[in-house]
């Protein structure tokens, strides 16, 4: 028997396989669900950031000596972020206890969504924004994260037993004029012990298969998330968390989507109603839920960063590379694409889905001359 040999039976060994399995069998899916060559080779990319933002969270995460991980970085931005977003993942133990204390800063709209396994999706125990997170006037916190009400001062979370994680959701109006939050982490018991405790087999295995759950789950959101769209594009539905999920969509948000199919010479007007919300942005996004150039191109727009009509509505026009209007959003070459607007706050509004239309580019600045 060879020494490889030897090895198949280690747990780790065939979560990695199942893993490469895994990578493979989505790779069919992207590439079966593609409609251009572009959008075939940009999803073959897709593919790796979303692995990579996998192994990040959950094969690297370490519940005996947590970190924080960012989720997105400056050239990914995968599985529906939030572009004028920032995520941080955490994950933890509940066979442990922590401590969080932070600062929320000074942006729009702050919170962190407390998730453990539940099946093949994952289900929220606790949930926390700006308004319950027990800020100080200075605007400080700090949590106790434990199964039974501890003696540390903070505010309690309940832990349930076993794995469980973390996302810190921050959303930002105006990145010059808001100041992120900061937040750090601590085990509270034994601290230096359990860090120095290896990792075995079956601890790997588990963070490796994590990581393949999730690498399947975020690949796979555009036949999850209202996949009937595609059939009817420039069509926009409104939803909430209650059927998205809480592990793919924040518990404070009113949703509005849609898909786009445009030609080279056309543009997409977009006309909206804006709620009463702390904060809301609008996001173009791939058939695969990922935004491109996020940080050279205007593929996202927030409430701070649009001009509303004299009517207090606001236009929006997508096109591919031409800047026409103040509200201008460009496609980044995809001719198909989706469209995700979050409203924070009116989770359960009732109002009316936002119009879109498709114009020729020849029209296009009659069409807008025409609604001034």
């Amino acid at each position: 028997m060879s020494e490889t040999t030897a090895y198949e039976a280690l747990e780790s060994v065939r979560a990695l396989r199942e893993l490469h399995a895994a990578i493979g069998t989505r790779l069919d899916g992207v590439l079966a669900d593609a409609r251009t060559e572009d959008e075939a080779a940009q999803a073959a990319l897709m593919l790796l950031r979303v692995l990579a933002m996998s192994v990040e969270v959950s094969a690297d995460g370490h519940p005996r000596a947590p970190h924080f991980t960012r989720m997105d970085t400056p050239g990914r931005k995968v599985g529906g972020d939030n572009p004028d977003a920032e995520y941080d993942s955490l994950r933890l133990n509940g066979a442990h206890r922590y401590r969080i204390r932070g600062n929320a800063g000074t942006v729009a709209h702050l919170s962190m969504t407390f998730t453990a396994a539940a099946g093949e999706r994952r289900s929220t125990f606790d949930y926390r924004n700006q308004s319950s997170l027990g800020l100080d006037g200075d605007g400080d916190f700090t949590l106790v994260l434990a199964p039974t009400e501890p003696s540390e001062a903070g505010t309690w979370i309940k832990t349930p037993e076993g794995p469980y994680s973390i996302l810190i959701r921050q959303f930002i109006g105006d990145r010059t004029q808001e100041s992120l939050a900061t937040y750090s982490v601590e085990v509270l018991d034994d601290a230096e012990q359990l860090a120095l405790v290896p990792h075995r087999d079956g601890e790997i295995a588990a963070g490796i298969r994590g990581a393949t759950g999730a690498f399947r789950f975020m690949t796979s959101l555009n036949r999850m998330v209202h996949p009937e769209l595609f059939d009817t594009p420039h069509q926009f539905v409104i939803t909430n968390s209650d059927a998205l999920g809480a592990d793919v969509s924040g518990m404070d948000n009113l949703y509005m989507l849609a898909t786009y199919d445009l030609g080279a010479d056309e543009a997409l007007v977009v006309d909206l109603q804006p709620l009463d919300a702390v904060y809301w942005n609008i996001a173009v996004m791939t058939r695969f839920h990922e935004t491109l150039n996020h940080r050279s191109r205007p593929t996202s727009r927030t409430n701070a960063e649009v001009t509303p009509e004299a009517d207090g509505s606001i236009r929006l026009v997508l096109t591919h590379g031409r800047p026409v209007h103040p509200n201008w959003l460009d496609t980044a070459g995809h001719r198909y694409g989706v469209l995700i607007l979050r409203w924070v706050g009116p989770r359960d509004a009732v109002v009316d889905p936002p119009s879109a239309r498709v114009v020729a580019a020849e029209d296009l600045d009659a069409v807008l001359d025409a609604g001034r």
